[in-house]
């Protein structure tokens, strides 16, 4: 079972894969772009969610285009990286956040590779969730192990009311990707889970709102630990066996 990383957050960086090439696949929904290669002898590979130069914001992601290409290559299982809000006190700016929930809230983009149904009970892949919680505890790292997730449409920011509503609503942490992932990743018969960074808390729960410059500062203070853990999971998911995401 080979494992593709997708980058959203912090992790867009190459230099850990040896042998590596590009290799573009070309599907209904368009192309998308994948780099191919080994890490300490993994066949794994990389692609940059939001394009080579982050040129899509995230309801102009070709989300349809990336998951075809995962399955195409032969991956079967997708780790992403991505950074989230949150509506928490206790969860805090700089955190690591293992989503295990979500709710859907976007609109008019492509979501669906048909009109049928999927069981969505789980949205995330319990056994990656279970390899990822241990590997951070072997490897020190603090994280919150679960966090229901509330995927906004955007592009823009939420809010303070939208915010208030959420909270009401018991959700934890806000972003505007992974929703869309996962049900591309499920329908696709892919395994799939998320190690988020919390990288402001959400619009009216503090001083600083949603600002650009910011959220990069507390990306690269917080690199190092989310790259370990990438990287330590990804090769802890070789104990994966095959499960009902993939049946």
């Amino acid at each position: 079972m080979k494992t593709l990383i997708i980058g959203g957050t912090g992790i867009t960086d190459l230099d850990v894969l040896e042998n590596q090439k590009s290799e573009t696949v070309r599907s209904p929904y368009g192309g998308a772009v994948i780099f191919t290669g080994t890490y300490l002898g993994l066949e794994t590979g990389f692609l940059m969610r939001h394009g080579q130069y982050h040129e899509n914001l995230a309801p102009q992601v070709s989300y349809q285009a990336n998951i075809w290409a995962a399955r195409e290559l032969g991956f079967t299982r997708i780790l992403g990286t991505s950074a989230v809000a949150s509506l928490r006190s206790d969860i805090k700016v700089g955190d690591l956040v293992l989503l295990d929930q979500l709710v859907d809230l976007t609109h008019g983009r492509g979501s669906s590779f048909f009109s049928g149904s999927v069981k969505m009970t789980e949205p995330f892949c319990s056994q990656m969730r279970t390899i990822i919680l241990a590997t951070a505890i072997q490897e020190h790292i603090f994280m919150h192990p679960t966090a229901t997730y509330v995927c906004f449409n955007g592009p823009r920011y939420e809010t303070a009311a939208e915010i208030r509503l959420f909270q009401n609503w018991g959700m934890d942490v806000i972003g505007m990707t992974n929703a869309t992932e996962a049900t591309l990743c499920r329908e696709a018969g892919l395994c799939y889970s998320t190690i988020a960074l919390v990288t402001n808390m959400g619009a009216g729960l503090s001083q600083e709102g949603p600002d650009l410059l910011r959220h990069r500062q507390v990306t690269q203070e917080n690199l190092p630990k989310l790259k370990q853990l990438t990287f330590a999971s990804l090769q802890a998911l070789t104990q994966q066996e095959l499960c009902f995401c993939c049946s």
